[in-house]
């Protein structure tokens, strides 16, 4: 267990023989300067252990709720889903828009390996997920990636052994938003012919196979019959298969302390010579994939460590 001991001794560890369960070591590195870059999960938590007392460490947490839809090709379809030729594609970014429209969804293809593949199948009997699990290479799967609002009750807290304890809870506008995508998805596989089948990620949930021998007309019915069942259905807890795709905005970077745990430099209010280089300083969720933000905001830090560690050689 990792703690950072005081303004500017450095970090102290503690590691335990997991063999007897009983020896401990402690270390204590001595540094000008800390980076703590554990993520938006273990850097709250880590701050939290060491004492540090801003009370938006570990506040606002967001994590871009997913619900993805998959779908089975016909036979002489191959995805590439196998060979991940479709991961990270952007498939589409629509206005999709509830009561702000800085808040949206962008439609993307994931790395959907066999294992990630199995979860959003739904569970109608042993044969069944077996037969849909032979379909691999003609599957292919979207998620849509929401843009969640940050509140100050989803947190990141630690609990008696100071592990993180995660506290989150979509908001009613989030939950419209991530049907609204849904909806999209669907459509977006079902204007494909060659789908023969699609699902939702959920626990129990029927797919929808199209019937060959049935008219457009028939088939449009069966469909819209379809979509309107789904968001009947809507956001079930322990039945809908979420997702986070990733997790930000726990030690939110702001120009006043009142605002924020993290100065516009990267480094604590309460300790300078602390500095955070992850995605939790990120103000709040943003509408996109966050990699490259978080490299860059990584980057710009990096550079205010440099100048740090430059004044106080």
């Amino acid at each position: 267990m990792v703690h950072i001991h005081g303004k500017a001794t450095g970090v102290r560890a503690h590691f335990k023989d997991t063999a007897t369960a009983t020896a401990s070591t402690s270390l204590r590195v001595h540094a000008t300067v800390t980076v703590a870059a554990a993520g938006a999960i273990q850097t709250p938590a880590l701050l939290l252990r060491s004492r540090f007392q801003h009370g938006g460490i570990g506040r606002g947490l967001t994590l871009h709720p997913v619900v993805p839809v998959a779908a089975v090709m016909t036979k002489d379809i191959d995805t590439g889903l196998s060979r991940g030729v479709s991961m990270g594609v952007i498939v589409r970014q629509p206005r999709i828009f509830t009561s702000s429209p800085r808040f949206g969804i962008a439609i993307q293809t994931p790395p959907a390996h066999t294992a990630i593949t199995s979860t959003v199948m739904p569970w109608q009997g042993s044969l069944a997920f077996k037969m849909m699990m032979l379909a691999y290479r003609q599957s292919a799967v979207f998620i849509g990636i929401s843009r969640d609002r940050s509140q100050a009750a989803n947190r990141v807290a630690i609990d008696a052994d100071g592990a993180p304890v995660i506290h989150y809870r979509m908001t009613d506008e989030d939950n419209a938003l991530v049907m609204q995508g849904l909806e999209v998805m669907l459509r977006l596989f079902y204007s494909e012919p060659r789908t023969s089948a699609l699902m939702v990620a959920h626990a129990s949930f029927p797919p929808f196979v199209r019937h060959q021998s049935a008219t457009k007309a028939q088939e449009d019915a069966r469909f819209e019959a379809y979509v309107e069942a789904v968001k009947k259905e809507g956001i079930q807890p322990l039945r809908t298969q979420m997702y986070s795709a990733h997790q930000m905005s726990t030690v939110r970077m702001a120009r006043r302390v009142e605002d924020g745990p993290v100065t516009p430099t990267g480094a604590l209010f309460e300790c300078d010579n602390v500095f955070v280089a992850d995605g939790s300083v990120l103000p709040t969720a943003l509408g996109i994939n966050p990699m490259i933000t978080i490299e860059s905001m990584s980057h710009m830090i990096a550079q205010h460590v440099v100048r740090y560690l430059q004044q106080h050689a």
